[in-house]
């Protein structure tokens, strides 16, 4: 059971495996029951959508081979 999800107009953290230090800031511009679309926070123009994946009850997406962006982090 899923219990962070992600919310249109939360902003949440992209986190980076390469690099721990990068919390890169998106905004969910658009939510469905499979995907999800996200925006540079304070940077529109270029959209992101996903597929949403799920592991240990939060919503997560793949953003690259080294990037992800998890519901369960929440940053405004």
């Amino acid at each position: 059971m899923t219990t962070a999800k992600f919310e249109k107009n939360n902003i949440y953290a992209k986190d980076s495996i390469v690099d721990s230090q990068s919390k890169s800031p998106y905004i969910c511009i658009v939510r469905t029951a499979k995907t999800v679309t996200f925006e540079k926070y304070q940077q529109p123009g270029q959209k992101y959508t996903f597929r949403i994946k799920e592991y240990k009850g939060s919503e997560y997406v793949i953003f690259g081979s080294y990037s992800f962006i998890y519901a369960n982090k929440i940053i405004g």
